[in-house]
């Protein structure tokens, strides 16, 4: 979809279907103003993490973030997520803190990668909010509802609104989808409590962008990087140190939101990146396309394979590649503003605290 959005020609094809999304958005906003639509509130603080565009912006990895943010201050957490793509209907619990009790077509892959890297905190997938909600809050003692992909659900009413925007692509081409990718009107954005801007290390937000921002949020803005971390091979489970790739001539493939950012990443720790498969986002991996990636690799002499993370829960467990294999653990690194956001948490926290907990 992004080459179709960077197309003056389908931008005026797809333009009539944006105007009926559009009239769709301003009816369900008119719902809730006139009740017949509701948000309820849970006995427990809500904090969302969102964005105004479709497509990889770090929202996952930042949900990530915030959860050790909270753990930290000693909160009990539970995460929900919608499960984008899975094939199994109603409320999942994903993860009870201690196991995960389905596979990845069932909850979806980022909640899968969420319920993976969070041990101890609980996960589940459902598209009606309110309804996972109740159901965490009855299941376990919880302080904090931490949402991911949140900020155009109004099911549950939310204590701290986060967005996610990716400074490489802050907006796209400016349109709706499907001719765009924004999710809502920007102006949607004055709902938010805080800004986050994503992969500030590869682009630098411009003034000008900066202050359209602020005018249209009037909420805190704060950046973060993508930051290597290490890889982890995919035949030993081992951690190896970023320099393990420098200099190697590698395949890497992704079916993500944003490859070019992963494709930036693995050059900027030193691999030689001799070839690059997308697949699409959210792609789940089959026989022929692991036996294409193989094929790639053997035929260019390739002496490792890498991916990310959130590809790694879509392969299946059983894939041996008979070259070194990896992936690429990232982590939301928030660099300006980290201090001003523990105290916009904290100020979200302390009557709750107060309260007992």
């Amino acid at each position: 979809m992004i080459r179709i959005w960077k197309s003056a020609f389908w931008g005026y094809i797809l333009w009539p279907l944006s105007i009926l999304y559009r009239a769709g958005w301003i009816l369900r906003n008119q719902l809730y103003r006139w009740g017949i639509l509701s948000s309820i509130r849970l006995d427990t603080k809500v904090i969302g993490v969102g964005n105004v565009t479709v497509g990889g912006t770090g929202k996952t990895p930042c949900v990530e973030r915030m959860s050790h943010l909270l753990r930290e201050r000693g909160c009990r957490i539970v995460v929900l997520s919608r499960g984008f793509r899975r094939k199994r209907r109603g409320s999942v619990v994903v993860s009870d803190g201690e196991k995960i009790n389905v596979n990845y077509r069932q909850a979806g892959d980022e909640p899968m990668l969420l319920a993976k890297s969070l041990s101890g905190i609980p996960v589940i997938v459902g598209k009606n909010r309110a309804k996972t909600g109740r159901l965490a809050v009855k299941n376990w003692k919880i302080d904090v509802l931490l949402l991911d992909d949140a900020f155009q659900n109004k099911q549950l009413k939310k204590d701290l609104d986060l967005v996610v925007m990716d400074s490489t692509n802050l907006w796209g081409n400016g349109r709706l989808l499907p001719a765009g990718p924004l999710r809502e009107p920007l102006k949607g954005l004055k709902r938010a409590d805080a800004i986050l801007l994503s992969r500030v290390n590869e682009q630098r937000v411009s003034e000008k962008d900066a202050r359209r921002i602020q005018e249209l949020s009037g909420a805190k803005i704060f950046s973060a990087i993508h930051k290597p971390v290490h890889f982890v091979s995919i035949q030993d489970k081992k951690k190896y140190e970023l320099d393990t790739l420098r200099n190697k001539k590698g395949i890497a493939f992704a079916g993500i939101g944003n490859p070019d950012s992963f494709q930036k990443t693995l050059r900027s720790v030193g691999m030689v990146l001799i070839d690059f498969l997308v697949f699409r986002d959210h792609h789940g991996y089959q026989p022929a396309d692991l036996k294409k990636i193989i094929q790639r690799a053997e035929s260019q002499k390739a002496e490792v394979l890498v991916t990310t993370e959130k590809d790694h829960v879509r392969l299946p467990p059983y894939w041996n590649p008979p070259i070194p294999a990896y992936v690429l653990k990232i982590a939301f690194e928030i660099q300006k503003g980290f201090q001003e956001l523990n105290q916009l948490l904290d100020s979200v926290l302390t009557p709750q605290k107060e309260g007992g907990i």
